[in-house]
C-alpha cells in the first residue's frame, strides 16, 4: 500500500463502504471504492475471524477512457 501511496484509512474506507465487490480467484474478492486520486481496488480474503488484505491498487482513469 505504501509503495502505491494508498493509506490504511483509504483501504479501510473501501472495505467498509465499497461501491462494488466482485469475486476474484482463490476465494478472494475485489472491493472497489473512491480514493484521493481515483478508484482503489482492494483484493481481500474474508474468514469468520478476520479480513486479510492481499493488495491495494489505485486505478487511474484518463480522459481517453483508459484505466
Amino acid at each position: 500500500m505504501l509503495q502505491r501511496t494508498i493509506t490504511p484509512q483509504e483501504v479501510e474506507a473501501v472495505l467498509q463502504k465499497p461501491e462494488r465487490v466482485e469475486p476474484s480467484v482463490k476465494e478472494r474478492h475485489n472491493a472497489f471504492g473512491p480514493g484521493r486520486h481515483g478508484t482503489i481496488r482492494v483484493t481481500f480474503r474474508e474468514t469468520a475471524d478476520e479480513i486479510l488484505v492481499i493488495s491495494a491498487v489505485r486505478q487511474r482513469t484518463s480522459g481517453g477512457g483508459q484505466s
